[in-house]
Formats: C-alpha cells, sequence, structure tokens
C-alpha cells in the first residue's frame, strides 16, 4: 500500500492500524529523509523512525490515553505536533532503556506519571536545542 506520513498532521488512526508494522516504519523514514535540519543528520533514522512509530502506535489505539492528553498538553503549550512526537518519544524511550540496563518489566504507572509531568516550556527547549 503506497501511504506517507507527516509528523506534523499525524495519520488517520484507523489506516494506522491496518498497516503492516514495516509499511509505518518505511512511511516515517521516508517522511524523514525529505526533512532538513537535525533530522538530515541523525544517527540512526531508524531507531528515530521506530520512536515514532512507538508514539503514533499508543496515540491509534489511544493506549495509554496519557500519550493523547500530553500530545495535546504539549501541542496546546506551543510545540508542534513533531516536536510533541519528539517529547513523547524522548519519555518512551527512557522508559524502554531502564527496562533493557535492568532487565526489568514495563512500569505503566511511571510512564503515565512521566508523561503527565512533561511540560511544553522543557520539552520546547530539550527538543529545539536537538535541531
Amino acid at each position: 500500500m503506497a501511504w506517507t506520513y507527516d509528523a506534523q498532521q499525524g495519520p488517520d488512526a484507523d489506516l494506522w492500524r491496518i498497516l503492516e508494522e514495516e509499511e509505518r516504519l518505511r512511511a516515517v523514514v521516508e517522511h524523514h529523509r525529505q526533512l532538513k535540519g537535525a533530522h538530515a543528520r541523525l544517527e540512526s533514522i531508524q531507531a528515530h523512525a521506530a520512536m515514532h512509530v512507538a508514539v503514533e502506535n499508543q496515540l491509534a489505539d489511544d493506549q495509554p490515553l496519557a500519550v493523547r492528553v500530553t500530545m495535546r498538553r504539549l501541542v496546546d503549550g506551543g510545540l508542534n505536533r513533531h516536536e510533541a512526537v519528539h517529547a513523547v518519544g524522548a519519555v518512551t524511550a527512557r522508559h524502554l532503556l531502564a527496562i533493557l540496563q535492568k532487565k526489568g518489566t514495563w512500569d505503566e504507572a511511571a510512564y503515565i506519571r512521566d508523561l503527565n509531568a512533561l511540560a511544553a516550556e522543557s520539552a520546547m527547549s530539550s527538543v529545539r536545542d536537538k535541531h
């Protein structure tokens, strides 16, 4: 299926759910290859795209709902949608890294706590410092 991803618009949830994971990843990689700035200098476009896919999957499934609420709060606070995906993705990545380092399990309550604590101002400076 030929389909394109746009981080500023976000995918239609129903369409996103029917796409295979490989197609989602391919579309996000292609989108980022067309961007300028920091995206042109990514060390691992695949890892970056995987974080986008993880966030978009959570949004499409509304699981956890805190991801959608956080995205809305960040955009309302001044981030564009793509920057908000990066901010949520950074929280997701931190929690995944903790699992790998500690050989632990996913702590949904801690993840939601960290999402709820994510402020637009701090996320904005963190995300924009990297771009």
